[in-house]
């Protein structure tokens, strides 16, 4: 292996591991195709499926900005003490400092 190369190793069997690149690179190519390959017989069609139709106000209705008033809603009817979000912030500081974050909040939804 050149330096600066990091390969992954692949269990053969029993304890046993490869570190040979080519072997590496066939047995995880392998393993994602045998998860994605056709299954032959089986498929999803839906030539015959009924949907329903949005009509202009409810196709205007899902594609149109919020307002700040269903947000605020939304932020308020969530529990203030429950764990908090990816940034580290529950809803409790949301509602604490919406006025000064509403600005960016609304810009985050729309």
């Amino acid at each position: 292996m050149e330096e600066g190369e990091k390969w992954l190793k692949w269990s053969v069997r029993d304890g046993l591991w490869c570190d040979n690149k080519e072997v590496v690179k066939d047995k995880i190519r392998n393993f994602f195709k045998s998860r994605f390959d056709r299954v032959e017989g089986v498929s999803v069609r839906l030539d015959n499926a009924a949907f329903s139709l949005v009509s202009g106000e409810e196709n205007r209705m899902l594609v149109e900005a919020f307002s700040e008033e269903e947000v605020k809603l939304a932020v308020w009817s969530c529990e203030s003490s429950k764990s908090p979000g990816p940034d580290g912030f529950n809803f409790g500081f949301l509602k604490f400092c919406w006025e000064i974050l509403k600005e960016d909040v609304m810009k985050a939804v729309n």
